[in-house]
């Protein structure tokens, strides 16, 4: 069987994996939507599962370390990540 070729971007082609449609949609909360969601589910930011803040997928967002990301899957579930720094 052959091996498939990866395709090499072009001179001055950004690829980013955010793009990718693989990647759910990542998107920062306002502080506003923060405290309704945490009253809504009923925990504190400690109890978030977390995202590092270098993932791959939230480096265009440029989130720093505290802010809320809520992840769109494919499948229409909703998640929410607090970002940390390790």
């Amino acid at each position: 069987m052959a091996k498939r070729k990866r395709r090499k971007p072009k001179v001055g082609e950004v690829i980013t994996r955010i793009e990718h449609f693989l990647v759910p949609k990542h998107e920062l909360l306002k502080d506003d939507e923060v405290e309704k969601l945490l009253e809504k589910l009923k925990v504190t930011t400690e109890q978030l599962p977390r995202i590092r803040q270098y993932d791959p997928a939230i480096a265009d967002l440029n989130a720093k370390e505290g802010d809320i990301v809520r992840i769109h899957r494919i499948d229409e579930a909703v998640y929410y990540r607090i970002v940390t720094k390790d």
